[in-house]
């Protein structure tokens, strides 16, 4: 998951990338359990490549980086282990 965030912050992940990597879990009936920061960044990230206009995204490179910065924040906050941030 951060792997995707700083994907989008670098320009090496597009949105749309970013969106399919997202839904299956968003979108998933019964999804699977996780922390807060998570989901958040999951719900998110499913809405990276939304338009406003054919070729205008609403969310851009500013937005991602708050974005990874709130991912990163949220794990903190729901006290999650280092080692548990790497693997998201």
């Amino acid at each position: 998951m951060r792997a995707v965030l700083r994907g989008l912050v670098t320009g090496t992940t597009t949105p749309f990338e970013a969106e399919d990597w997202a839904m299956p879990w968003v979108a998933a009936w019964d999804p699977p359990e996780m922390d807060r920061a998570r989901w958040r960044a999951l719900t998110t990230l499913s809405g990276a490549g939304l338009l406003v206009a054919p070729d205008e995204l609403l969310f851009g490179p500013d937005d991602f980086a708050a974005w990874l910065r709130d991912f990163e924040d949220g794990l903190e906050l729901d006290g999650v282990l280092e080692d548990d941030a790497e693997r998201a």
